[in-house]
């Protein structure tokens, strides 16, 4: 038997218990000093757990700090050893703040891989992985519980009727004891007993909402609280009609693709972005009429609103590939087949907040359970029984620029290098003299800006030890932002500014196709990226970033960004939880107080030292007045041809505007872009069709693949086109919903010529598609 101690220094001492031989009717122990771990914090370490598969030891402190021990085996097994003192293998400061850990548990996901739940008196639920191979923890998850100011620990259990994972977190706010449903966000119980600081226990049983007891402390009186029905009564107890979702107006969603889900083919999942601040994932059973189940996966920070959404799968490469040779012989061709690519889920919202998610393919170990023997629920990314298949994401990485006002002027007052994500557009352009116009008048007031659109794509080299993902983003002035975030390593770059246009956009979408060269005898091909924005006046922009992405990837290629790589990173939230200490220290030098010298050669070999401001990007191609407003832009690729000459990608295009109006677009006149001074490309529109009054009203969201286009508006019926000869749209089929005020629509192909739709406004709504004989259950 083990048994651990600590004192108020940090100071951990672990106690091995063995039987005397004393003869006596009371049983004694002798006790062993084994271990003792020092924390480098110096706090009060309050609560700790071990793994003796992973060899691990957790504590957390009286100050928000997460510390993590090596715990051999050889030390819990070989009794010859006598004492052995551990220094920490890594720890995560401020993981809760300032604020006092309170409960730490563990669970084994794979193989040196562990999932480490933390609460706290920040009122949140953190979540790390830690690799004792490397050895790193890293922070994947977060969920704050706003109706506890405190959270003192997270059960879960097995509904009755129902083999769902429903966790309860018990915790307190202001006076009062608290059990919260996880799942439903709904409150369980509530006793009044004048807060945390008093002497108390709990216990829950296997259905908190009927078996459950408090007790507490008060004027040396025991109070307690008990609710329990025996197994042989009724048990009849408050449950929910559906399931918990969205509180406020949804403004995008999107598929996940099912190429990616670790789930069957006859599930769906569906991630929303919420006028609330969160985003969820919501699972949808083929063939059913009601929604499976839908997780809350996080939370934007401050709550702020989620506008747009969008998931990154599709991995493109940034080294050119032979083609042929000049004698016909094939040559060799580079592929990425065998690199590991990263899924994500971007989104982005007010307050100019973008945040990330990592698709993470879990693998649960069997017979593994929490330390209450209870399967273990891992937030948002739950583990389910093995006939309940589940998604995952874990957090990667947040970004929202530091105040516009008070960065401009430290600016100008120091002489510092910006860092990449201080970085801003030329002075001369419309967004710069905008917030120096605000600055001369003295701001009160911070800017609203908020982002209205994203699109992004991945880009790699062949055997790369990095993956960097590209990220456009439209924000309410007007502007447009291209930025890099360098995976794993999560370091955000801000590479060009595309010029500002007279109008905001509302839509952004991006399309790579390949461009042939004939380069020292070999036809080569490279790709080309295309950035596409809709704005309000109408105007549908086209802008080539190909070069600026050529040349951030070969500054960056150079660079050894592992030796600078920065765990220390969470999500910030609004009180207690002061992840915006590391939010301040990364904006201002990129943890320039630990690695001054890393992060100013980082610097200065991706941006040139001689040009700190961002290089500005003018637009290639401007459609000036093809509608009132081009909400929505949907654009769909193919190959065509058997040879290289015949194999080219075509897009199709298709947008929307508020006067109920559908253009489809192929392509008329032909528009060439120069690449360089040898090689150029065309953008050539075929034909152009407009469905006038298509919804009678305002166009909320369209989807096409080439043959079929869906779309949405305020009328609220989701109608099927087809487009025929010529670009002729002719209406196959429509269905009315009962979404009112839809904002939101997307599509994907079952197969069978069957497709989902669902449709988002003020509620959610899936819709199952057959178009042989256009019927819509």
């Amino acid at each position: 038997m083990f048994i651990f101690t600590s004192n108020p220094r940090g100071f951990v001492r672990l106690w091995r218990l063995s039987d005397s031989l004393s003869h006596d009717v009371v049983r004694s122990f002798d006790a062993c000093l084994v271990a003792e771990f020092m924390s480098p914090f110096g706090a009060r370490i309050m609560c700790l757990d071990a793994s003796f598969e992973e060899e691990v030891l957790v504590c957390g402190d009286l100050r928000g700090n997460l510390v993590l021990f090596p715990l051999s085996k050889r030390i819990l097994l070989d009794c010859s050893i006598l004492f052995i003192e551990k220094t920490p293998s890594t720890y995560f400061k401020g993981a809760h703040g300032i604020s006092t850990v309170c409960s730490i548990s563990l669970v084994r996901l794979t193989t040196g891989l562990v999932e480490v739940c933390s609460t706290g008196g920040d009122g949140c639920i953190c979540y790390l992985e830690y690799n004792r191979d490397q050895p790193t923890v890293e922070f994947v998850g977060m969920r704050h519980i706003k109706e506890l100011s405190l959270v003192q620990s997270v059960s879960a259990h097995y509904s009755l009727d129902d083999s769902e994972n429903i966790s309860y977190t018990i915790g307190f706010s202001s006076t009062d004891f608290l059990i919260w449903n996880l799942l439903s966000e709904t409150k369980v119980l509530q006793v009044k007993c004048g807060g945390w600081r008093r002497p108390h226990s709990y216990y829950l049983g296997q259905t908190p909402e009927i078996c459950s007891g408090f007790a507490y402390v008060k004027d040396e009186i025991i109070y307690v609280h008990r609710y329990w029905v025996p197994d042989g009564e009724n048990k009849i107890f408050l449950r929910n009609l559906h399931l918990q979702f969205h509180g406020k107006e949804i403004h995008s969603l999107c598929f996940i693709p099912e190429d990616v889900q670790c789930a069957t083919p006859k599930i769906s999942w569906v991630a929303t972005g919420c006028e609330d601040g969160t985003v969820r994932l919501t699972r949808y059973n083929h063939g059913t009429s009601n929604w499976a189940m839908s997780n809350l996966l996080g939370e934007h920070v401050g709550g702020s609103a989620v506008r747009s959404l969008c998931f990154v799968s599709k991995l493109h490469s940034a080294e050119a590939k032979v083609v042929e040779g000049t004698n016909g012989t094939g040559g060799t061709i580079n592929s990425l087949e065998n690199c590991e690519i990263p899924c994500l889920l971007i989104s982005v919202g007010a307050k100019r907040v973008l945040t990330s998610w990592l698709l993470r393919k879990r693998q649960k170990i069997e017979g593994d359970t929490s330390v209450d023997g209870l399967v273990n629920e891992y937030g948002s990314h739950k583990s389910s029984p093995v006939d309940m298949p589940s998604m995952s994401f874990k957090w990667l990485s947040s970004d929202m620029p530091v105040k516009s006002v008070r960065t401009k002027k430290k600016t100008q007052n120091s002489g510092n290098l910006p860092s990449p994500s201080d970085v801003v557009s030329s002075s001369d352009s419309v967004s710069a003299s905008m917030e120096m116009e605000l600055m001369q008048h003295g701001d009160a007031h911070d800017n609203d800006w908020r982002y209205l659109a994203v699109t992004a794509f991945l880009v790699n080299f062949a055997n790369s030890r990095f993956t960097v993902c590209f990220v456009v983003v439209a924000c309410s002035d007007a502007t447009l932002m291209l930025r890099a975030l360098v995976l794993p390593y999560r370091y955000w770059f801000d590479i060009a500014s595309l010029a500002p246009l007279s109008s905001p956009v509302l839509a952004l979408q991006h399309a790579v196709a390949p461009l042939c060269q004939l380069y020292q005898g070999k036809m080569m091909t490279k790709n080309i990226y295309i950035i596409i924005s809709g704005s309000t006046d109408g105007s549908i922009a086209f802008w080539d970033v190909t070069k600026s992405i050529e040349t951030f990837m070969q500054r960056v290629s150079s660079l050894h960004l592992e030796k600078s790589i920065d765990f220390q990173k969470r999500p910030r939230t609004g009180r207690g939880s002061q992840g915006g200490r590391w939010w301040k220290s990364v904006d201002a030098a990129l943890n320039a107080k630990e690695k001054p010298t890393e992060s100013m050669a980082l610097k200065d070999n991706i941006f040139s030292s001689d040009k700190a401001d961002v290089d500005e990007l003018p637009e290639a191609m401007v459609l000036k007045g093809e509608n009132k407003s081009s909400e929505h832009i949907e654009i769909t690729s193919s190959k065509f041809g058997e040879s290289f000459e015949d194999s080219c990608e075509r897009s199709k295009l298709g947008h929307i505007g508020k006067e109920g109006d559908t253009i489809s677009k192929l392509g008329n006149p032909e528009h060439t872009i120069q690449y360089d001074s040898n090689q150029s490309y065309s953008i050539k529109f075929l034909y152009q069709n407009k469905a006038v009054a298509a919804h009678s009203s305002a166009v909320k969201g369209v989807w096409t693949d080439g043959i079929w286009i869906f779309s949405t508006g305020l009328d609220q019926r989701v109608r099927c086109w087809n487009i025929q000869e010529h670009g002729n749209l002719a209406e196959h089929c429509h269905f009315i919903t009962s979404v009112p005020e839809p904002e939101a629509l997307d599509v994907t192909a079952c197969g069978g010529n069957c497709y989902q739709v669902v449709v988002a406004g003020r509620g959610m709504q899936m819709i199952e598609f057959s178009l042989n004989d256009c019927t819509a259950p």
